[in-house]
């Protein structure tokens, strides 16, 4: 008799994050384990939103698996927001993960792809991005030293705008995130990444 393969189903994940620049990393990182993830994300814009909802999310994620990003930002340790957002403990289930100190310290992991792609030097990305205060602005900083003038329009805030990036900030690195973006890479500079990654290597629900 012929034996016939089963193929696993794919776990699915229910997903949040803060922004689209998570969703895109979130996303494209999913992409790295091949058909063992399926998914959808939710942008649910901010960190004050997911806070007000994370405990819905802890109930349903015995049901549902669910994957949620946010900034760690100013708060001195990832463990302090885990500890009073949820004092009773994370469900198996829910992989609440903490990016250092802001997803665009993942961003700026994979120092190579990012230099060529925004055309400045390497050695201006840092090398441990997780060290630096303010992600967001070093990303601004560096893109202001562009080669390209397309850059520096698309990232920069407009001379007088009360805006701390450019219109075009999103769509910039979310396009570098698909298509140049290295997770596998990136991960060697960056704790939280790495310690996200191997988490979903992991990963098995329990029900």
């Amino acid at each position: 008799m012929e034996r016939v393969q089963v193929l696993a189903q794919p776990i699915y994940l229910r997903v949040f994050v803060e922004d689209e620049l998570g969703r895109a990393l979130i996303d494209r990182i999913l992409r790295e384990y091949g058909n063992k993830f399926a998914w959808d994300i939710s942008v649910v814009n901010g960190f004050g939103n997911i806070k007000k909802r994370i405990k819905q999310y802890n109930a349903a994620a015995r049901r549902c698996p669910m994957l949620i990003l946010i900034d760690l930002d100013k708060t001195s340790c990832a463990c302090l927001i885990i500890q009073e957002w949820l004092p009773e403990g994370a469900h198996h289930n829910l992989l609440f993960r903490i990016a250092v100190r802001e997803v665009e310290s993942w961003v700026m992991a994979d120092r190579e792809t990012l230099a060529i792609y925004l055309s400045v030097a390497e050695t201006i990305i840092p090398a441990a991005p997780e060290m630096v205060d303010d992600p967001k602005k070093c990303i601004i900083e560096i893109a202001r030293r562009s080669k390209k003038r397309n850059i520096r329009e698309a990232l920069l805030p407009k001379p007088n705008s009360m805006a701390s990036v450019g219109r075009e900030y999103n769509s910039v690195l979310t396009q570098y995130v698909y298509n140049n973006w290295r997770p596998e890479v990136a991960r060697i500079n960056c704790e939280s990444l790495d310690r996200t990654m191997r988490r979903l290597e992991q990963f098995q629900p329990q029900y």
